[in-house]
């Protein structure tokens, strides 16, 4: 089994949840990064295709993230790890990124993901303007990324069908603790 292979930094990681099948070792076992705040080996980024041209700017560390685990790399969270980051000045409106992130996760999720969470990922985008606007991005790469398609093992498709549903729980608990608004 290969050796470490990212390390996040700098900010919260995304899925920062544990981790059970990476195992123990030094840092936080996680499932995710942002790539704007990662530090990774080379070797490990290009084993695994590197950012690929169907899912770009905006989630594009998702399907990198899932095959670096599927191959055997440890994902690592080290808070001692600082790493700069420092972004465009020149930003997009809210409703575009939205509608990016819509695209860019059904595309990961189509290139790796089962059919069911494909769906899945669709009737959410389907609720929203920009979810909506995403998923005319998304048609047109649909080709591309059903050419890159290979689904992630079902160890991997557990981990994150797990955290997914803390995540779901968690923010079901934030929202109940927010005072009513009246």
């Amino acid at each position: 089994m290969p050796d470490h292979g990212l390390v996040a930094a700098d900010g919260k990681p995304l899925r920062a949840r544990s981790c059970g099948a990476c195992g123990s070792s030094a840092g936080k076992p996680v499932l995710g990064f942002a790539a704007c705040g990662a530090v990774m080996r080379r070797d490990a980024f290009l084993g695994v295709g590197g950012f690929d041209p169907v899912v770009f700017f905006g989630g594009e560390e998702t399907r990198v993230a899932l095959d670096l685990a599927a191959d055997g790399w440890q994902l690592r969270y080290f808070p001692e790890l600082i790493v700069h980051h420092h972004p465009s000045s020149n930003r997009q409106s809210e409703a575009t990124h939205r509608a990016r992130i819509a695209r860019n996760l059904l595309l990961t999720a189509v290139m790796r993901r089962p059919w069911p969470v494909v769906d899945a990922h669709l009737k959410n985008a389907a609720r929203s303007g920009p979810g909506r606007r995403g998923l005319a991005s998304a048609a047109r790469a649909l080709p591309r990324a059903l050419v890159r398609r290979r689904q992630i093992p079902d160890w991997l498709e557990a981990e994150l069908r797990h955290l997914e549903n803390w995540e779901a729980e968690f923010r079901r608990k934030r929202l109940s603790e927010l005072p009513n608004s009246g």
